[in-house]
């Protein structure tokens, strides 16, 4: 990642949530979910690969 060819069978991993401490960060709002509270979530994750940029496509 960042740059760098990733190796045969090599794989990200992504983890929507929040930070550890979410709830002592106050530009992240309200953190609680309450029990009789409706939760909704939308994530949305973008990939790009630059076949240019690594001329070994096999490995893609």
């Amino acid at each position: 990642m960042w740059g760098r060819s990733l190796v045969n069978h090599g794989g990200i991993t992504s983890e929507a949530q929040l930070p550890p401490d979410a709830i002592n960060q106050s530009h992240l709002g309200n953190v609680i979910l309450k029990p009789e509270a409706d939760y909704y979530s939308k994530t949305s994750y973008q990939l790009h690969i630059d076949k240019e940029a690594n001329n070994d496509t096999k490995n893609l």
